[in-house]
C-alpha cells in the first residue's frame, strides 16, 4: 500500500491520493510537500493547506505574476490616455530656486497619486514626463502630463514663479530618417533606499550645466533629449516600514529584500539569533565581541550616520517611479556614440560614491528588440512594462535631475528663456471689465490663460492721454491705433 508522509500516516484522506480522484501530482504522496499543496476534507487539511497557498499566493504568485501582469495591463492603458504637451520657458532674470522646484514636485504627487480604491488595487497611474530637448531651435523643456489634470497644472506652474511663460505644444519626437537613433535607459546601482547626490546650492553649482552642454549645439536634423517619465511610488507602506527600520537603528544592508527573500531571511535570522542566545547562554568565548551601547544597538561611525540620516530623509519624502532615459538621433554613429558618452558622464554628477549611482540598465531582449521597444517608449512618452525594474527617486531627487538652468551659473547657449515679463492686469482694470463700462477697446492682457480685455473709458471729463515707453517700442504705431479706435467712436476730442 502506498505511503503518505502527512504526518508519518499509512494511508491518506486526500481525495487525490491513490489514484481516487485526479491527481494534480500523479502517484502517491512520497513527502509532505505533495500532500500540503493538495487540498484534503478534513478541516486540518483545509487549514494547513489554505495557509500554505495563501503563503504561495503572497510570496511567490503575487510578486512575480499577479503584479507584472496589473503593470502591463496598465501600460497598455496608459498608451490610450489623453494628454497635453507643455513647453515651459523661465524668466532669464528670475531664478528658479531648488526649494520652489521640490516643492513643485510635491503638488504634483499629491495630484497624480491614486484618486479611488479601484485604481489603487488594479495599479493605475498617473504618469508625466519631464524632458529636456535639444533641436536645432535650441534646448527647450516639455512637461507632459494627463488631459484632465491640465487646470491643476497650470496653476502649480504659475505659482512656481510669476513670470514663467508655458503654453500647449506638440512635441512629437520622431526617428530621422537616415539617422543613427539610439535610447540609453539608466538605473539604480543600489536599493532605492540610497538617495542621489543632492544639489541644493544651484547658484555655486548646477549639475543641469553638464547636462545642457552635453545636449547643445546639434545639427540640422538632428534630435538629443533627456527623457523622465514619472509616477508616485505606491508601496508607501514598505517605505515607511524601511524608515522605521532605520530610525530603530538596523543596518542599511538589511533593507529591501522583498517576498521570498524577505521571509527566508526573517527566519534565518531569528535561528542565527537563538543560537547566538543559547551559546551565550553557555559562556561561549569564541563569539565574536561587539561594541554596544545602552539599547544593544551598535554603535554608528559619523560617515554610516551622515548615510543613514540621508536614507531617513529620502524615504521621508514623496516617491516617484521614475524611467530616466537619454535619446540621440545623429547623422554621424560615431558622433552619437559620443553624444551618449556625454550624457552619462553628465549623469555622473549625482553619483554618490560608494552608495548609489546611476548606470546603464542591461538588456534582456536581444539589441534589435530591445532598441525598438525602448524607441517606443521613448516617443509615445510611456512608463516600463514592469514598474519593478523602475527607479525609486524622491521629489528633492527629482528636482535636481529635471530643474530649470539657474542664471547666471549656467551659460549653454541655446537654452530658450523668455526675454519679457508676463504681468497681471490690474483689479481696477478686471473690474471695469467685469462691470463692462469701457466704450474703447484697445487690446488684451493674457496672462496664464486669464484674458483681460485692455479698455478705456472716454468720458467728457476724460480728456488727457499720455503714452510712455522706450525707444523703439511703437509709440508711435500705437498711438496712431489708439487715434483710429477713437475716430470709430463719434466722440469729440479737442
Amino acid at each position: 500500500m502506498p505511503t503518505c508522509q502527512y504526518f508519518g500516516q499509512t494511508d491518506c484522506t486526500a481525495p487525490t491520493f491513490g489514484g481516487t480522484s485526479v491527481p494534480v501530482i500523479p502517484g502517491p504522496h512520497e513527502n509532505g510537500i505533495e500532500h500540503y499543496l493538495l487540498l484534503g476534507t478534513s478541516p486540518l487539511d483545509w487549514a494547513i493547506n489554505g495557509f500554505l497557498w495563501l503563503l504561495v499566493i503572497r510570496f511567490v504568485l503575487w510578486p512575480r505574476i499577479i503584479v507584472p501582469l496589473l503593470d502591463w495591463l496598465d501600460f497598455r492603458r496608459q498608451q490610450t490616455v489623453p494628454t497635453v504637451c507643455y513647453e515651459l520657458t523661465p524668466h532669464h532674470t528670475t531664478p528658479v530656486p531648488a526649494e520652489a522646484m521640490v516643492e513643485l514636485f510635491k503638488i504634483l504627487h499629491a495630484q497624480y497619486g491614486p484618486q479611488t480604491y479601484e485604481a489603487y488595487l488594479l495599479r493605475r497611474k498617473e504618469c508625466m514626463s519631464c524632458e529636456v530637448l535639444s533641436t536645432r531651435a535650441g534646448i527647450r523643456y516639455i512637461m507632459r502630463v494627463p488631459a484632465e489634470k491640465t487646470e491643476a497644472f497650470e496653476r502649480a506652474i504659475s505659482s512656481l514663479q510669476h513670470a514663467m511663460q508655458f503654453k500647449q505644444v506638440t512635441a512629437s519626437v520622431g526617428d530621422d530618417a537616415g539617422n543613427y537613433t539610439a535610447v540609453s535607459v539608466f538605473r539604480q546601482a543600489r536599493s532605492f533606499a540610497y538617495p542621489l547626490r543632492r544639489h541644493n546650492d544651484l547658484a555655486a553649482h548646477d549639475p543641469m550645466t553638464y547636462l545642457t552642454s552635453a545636449l547643445a549645439q546639434p545639427q540640422p536634423g538632428e534630435t538629443l533629449a533627456v527623457q523622465l517619465v514619472a509616477a508616485p511610488y505606491r508601496d508607501y507602506r514598505r517605505a515607511a516600514r524601511m524608515r522605521n527600520a532605520l530610525l530603530k537603528g538596523k543596518e542599511p544592508w538589511a533593507l529591501g529584500y522583498p517576498g521570498v527573500l524577505s521571509l527566508c531571511g526573517m527566519v534565518l535570522l531569528g535561528i542565527y539569533n537563538v543560537v547566538v542566545a543559547i551559546l551565550r547562554l553557555f559562556g561561549g568565548r569564541w563569539l565574536p565581541v561587539t561594541r554596544e551601547r545602552g539599547n544593544g544597538m551598535a554603535v554608528a561611525t559619523p560617515a554610516s550616520q551622515a548615510v543613514r540620516d540621508s536614507m531617513i530623509d529620502k524615504l521621508g519624502e514623496p516617491l516617484f517611479y521614475v524611467d530616466i532615459r537619454a535619446y540621440v538621433s545623429i547623422r554621424d554613429q560615431r558622433d552619437g556614440v559620443k553624444r551618449l558618452r556625454g550624457i552619462r558622464s553628465a549623469l555622473a554628477t549625482f553619483d554618490e560614491p560608494g552608495y548609489q549611482a546611476l548606470e546603464t540598465g542591461t538588456r534582456m531582449l536581444s539589441p534589435r528588440v530591445s532598441d525598438a521597444v525602448l524607441r517606443r517608449q521613448f516617443q509615445r512618452r510611456l512608463p516600463s512594462m514592469v514598474m519593478r525594474g523602475a527607479n525609486v527617486l524622491a521629489a528633492s531627487e527629482m528636482a535636481s535631475l529635471y530643474h530649470f538652468p539657474y542664471e547666471p551659473a549656467v551659460t549653454t547657449e541655446g537654452v530658450a528663456r523668455a526675454m519679457s515679463r508676463l504681468l497681471p492686469a490690474p483689479n481696477a482694470l478686471k473690474r471695469h471689465a467685469d462691470d463692462g463700462a469701457f466704450s474703447l477697446v484697445l487690446g488684451e492682457n493674457v496672462y496664464h490663460g486669464e484674458r483681460t480685455p485692455v479698455a478705456w473709458l472716454l468720458t467728457s471729463g476724460n480728456g488727457m492721454c499720455m503714452l510712455s515707453g522706450a525707444r523703439a517700442m511703437g509709440r508711435r504705431p500705437c498711438w496712431n491705433t489708439v487715434l483710429c479706435r477713437i475716430s470709430g467712436t463719434g466722440t469729440a476730442w479737442r
